[in-house]
């Protein structure tokens, strides 16, 4: 459908449960309690959305009005944390200051309570809450949890292990206002044991660039640095800029200036030493230095070379300065260009009278070998969609072509390359249940002619004939409501522009309008070319329409599937459940006497030999959002009759500092937890509770990068590690197991380390 540009009154959402104005899909056994509610004296305007919630494993969110009560909105949850233990939730009884949950069934059941006081858009949890547990077998103790999320919002987790437990009821004190109503749910079955297929590990690929040690192509130079004005004895030194053609090739230099470029930089040795075939077209000179040492090269003698150049230079271990590629003369009417300067691996295959046009196939083996494991592959990073800069492409014309001197540029690699990645892998029958998908970002500043050119491109390239199976993985921008991220203010603007803030004039609520609002446009634009301008075998069915919210911050995800349309035009939700982000960043602010030891750090993320850590530790935490966003997204799901599952276009380790930067005396402490063995293990629980809630596609982050101060996310750093090389990557095994298993990763509980 098209999407026209609405206002601001077409998009507030007025909650009342009289007359028509109940939400689509909002079921009719709610009604009597907002009808109720709708009635209370001194309650809040009906435009804006908060949630009640009920049901099973964590959460089922609906859509009501908000309450002023006091100040007061009261959401009791009822959860279960193994689809085994799965209950029917038969009743919700609202008191005048308690709430009753009613089970089913007695049996080992937690529970979960959130109070929230709602003032404005700012919650604040003042009030002491009093907990009683009504049963005539209590088996263990109950312990309440108080988990602060700062001065946004508190929660309280109630959690049992009593068989004889009948009801549970939550109070507060100082509430006055009398309340009554009742709700029956319709919890959903319990899922069906996990297959392999359901366990859909991909990952996130890192950017294109000259330090970058995921080495993608055979010839280095394709990721080079874009040229740099240097003179002959310095560098970067030069006043006057490099004279480039619309390719990036060096048209002409000045006087006393030499255009400089950097190659395999920072990688301690992470590339292929050996013999590597250099080859160029046009009339000058060039000079290959290591740091500021020349290397040797000689010219080979070719047969029908005609305008060619062709050199052997050896390239062996360094002092990390990279290989310097410069070129100190050029003849303008026959420039220095089209250079090349192809791996050992590639130099049976290099035909040197054809270095103006890069090969069809130009990836590195031991790349394909390795990624062609993952279900899924997420190229953000290849089309600097993540970087949160501004320099991101805005038209077709922006981006980068095969044809360019080099793919490093600041727009990104060009669109044809991870296409044709896909297509090699999956021609090799070597992917993930035979075949790999693409998981595409499409830059936030794209416009609609770049979105529909790159979308008749993955039509036209893709061999979806090959594999009936084959899906593509489109979302719009990266993590949206972000901070860090400029584009949070770009869709802030536009989304008040449009009316988009429900008239708050909040800037949130307007970002994820325009989140919504540009995803779905971009998701038409797709449909119509998947089916009508250049239909694919399977049409739109190819396609899974991401929306992307925050694994661990329900307000965003609520708001973000309250604007309209959002749960109707998406096929997977993601969230990025990561492990550490909040002991990382306290962590990496201490002092070195204040610092944990390994193994403190370790039990603090997941320790199963402590029964009592582990029901607080940061992987517990995270299997709970992530059920709460599992159950929120099943909710939508329902209201709307959309199939909708739940993906992580992130997961891992976040072990590092509120801004990456990892303090010089913290880097250690982080590194070795890293290398050790309950990392990996760490990597299973987080995994088995991600299949146990329900969670289909999964993208860690990242498959390869440099450990450094700014952070530790690759599972592998260098381009020839795998499984079977040391040091061992615990990380990179826990990956391989998830892929590989068909039944449960790890018993929770099962692994208790030696101390």
């Amino acid at each position: 459908m098209s999407l026209p540009r609405p206002g601001g009154g077409a998009i507030r959402r007025n909650l009342r449960s009289s007359g028509t104005s109940t939400p689509p899909g909002l079921s009719e056994r709610f009604v009597a309690f907002l009808q109720y509610a709708d009635a209370l004296p001194n309650h809040a305007s009906k435009e804006r959305p908060l949630s009640a919630s009920y049901g099973t494993r964590f959460e089922r969110d609906l859509a009501m009005d908000p309450l002023r009560l006091g100040s007061l909105i009261i959401g009791v949850i009822a959860s279960i944390a193994t689809p085994s233990l799965t209950q029917q939730l038969d009743t919700l009884e609202v008191y005048p200051s308690s709430i009753t949950l009613g089970l089913a069934e007695t049996s080992a059941v937690p529970i979960v309570a959130i109070v929230r006081y709602d003032d404005g858009f700012t919650f604040d949890v003042t009030d002491e809450v009093l907990v009683s547990v009504a049963n005539e077998s209590v088996v263990e103790p109950v312990n309440i949890v108080h988990e602060s999320g700062g001065d946004t919002l508190s929660y309280w987790y109630l959690r049992g292990r009593s068989p004889g437990v009948t009801s549970i009821s939550v109070s507060t004190q100082g509430l006055d206002t009398d309340i009554s109503a009742t709700v029956v749910s319709d919890a959903p079955e319990p899922p069906p044991p996990l297959s392999r297929t359901a366990m859909e590990i991909g990952t996130n690929l890192i950017d294109v660039s000259d330090i970058s040690p995921d080495l993608v192509f055979t010839d280095v130079f394709m990721v080079s640095r874009p040229w740099v004005s240097s003179t002959l004895d310095g560098w970067d030194d030069h006043p006057g800029p490099v004279t480039v053609d619309s390719l990036g090739w060096v048209e002409s230099l000045l006087p006393d200036q030499v255009a400089d470029t950097i190659l395999l930089l920072e990688l301690d040795g992470g590339y292929p030493m050996g013999s590597y075939t250099l080859t160029w077209e046009g009339t000058g000179s060039l000079i290959l230095e290591r740091g500021w040492t020349g290397l040797p090269y000689s010219t080979i003698p070719y047969p029908d070379l005609g305008d060619v150049h062709v050199a052997e230079v050896t390239i062996g271990p360094s002092d990390d300065g990279g290989v310097r590629l410069r070129i100190v003369a050029t003849d303008p009417g026959d420039p220095i260009r089209s250079i090349r300067l192809w791996m050992p691996e590639a130099v049976s295959g290099v035909n040197p009278t054809n270095a103006d046009t890069p090969p069809e196939d130009p990836f590195l083996e031991s790349f394909v070998a390795q990624v062609s494991r993952y279900c899924t592959l997420r190229f953000g990073n290849w089309f600097r969609a993540m970087d949160g800069t501004d320099n991101q492409s805005e038209t077709w014309g922006d981006a980068t072509t095969i044809h360019h001197a080099t793919q490093a540029r600041s727009w990104g690699i060009a669109p044809e390359w991870p296409l044709r990645l896909l297509n090699r892998i999956n021609a090799s029958g070597r992917g993930c249940e035979a075949r790999t998908d693409g998981w595409f970002v499409i830059p936030y500043r794209a416009d609609d002619g770049y979105v529909r050119r790159f979308a008749e491109l993955v039509a036209t390239t893709v061999d979806f004939a090959a594999n009936p199976e084959t899906r593509v993985y489109v979302e719009w921008a990266n993590e949206v409501w972000n901070p860090s991220f400029v584009h949070l203010g770009y869709a802030a603007e536009l989304g008040i522009e449009l009316g988009l803030d429900w008239g708050t004039g909040d800037p949130w609520i307007a970002a994820t309008g325009y989140q919504v609002y540009r995803s779905r446009q971009i998701f038409e634009i797709f449909e119509d070319v998947f089916a009508r301008t250049h239909p694919v075998p399977g049409g739109v069915d190819r396609l899974r329409r991401v929306l992307a919210g925050a694994s661990a911050w329900p307000y965003i995800n609520h708001v973000l599937l309250d604007h309209p349309g959002a749960a109707d035009e998406i096929d997977l939700f993601a969230v990025a459940p990561y492990v550490g982000v909040e002991i990382g960043g306290a962590v990496n602010e201490l002092p070195p006497s204040s610092l944990p030891t390994v193994d403190e750090l370790l039990a603090a993320l997941d320790d199963p030999s402590d029964p009592d850590n582990l029901e607080s530790s940061d992987v517990e935490q995270r299997i709970r959002d992530m059920a709460q966003v599992k159950a929120l997204v099943d909710s939508w799901s329902a209201a709307s009759g959309n199939d909708i599952e739940m993906g992580a276009y992130e997961f891992g380790q976040h072990l590092a500092g509120w801004g990456y930067w990892i303090e010089p005396h913290v880097y250690p402490l982080f590194e070795a937890a890293n290398h050790d063995p309950r990392m990996g293990d760490i990597y299973r629980r987080l995994l088995l509770g991600w299949r146990d809630v329900g969670g289909s596609t999964a993208n860690h982050f990242l498959h390869r990068d440099k450990w450094s101060q700014w952070g530790l996310f690759g599972a592998l750093e260098w381009y020839d590690e795998d499984e079977t090389t040391l040091p061992v990557r615990r990380k990179y095994l826990a990956l391989l197991e998830a892929l590989e298993v068909t039944g449960p990763i790890l018993s929770p509980r099962a692994v208790v380390h030696p101390r």
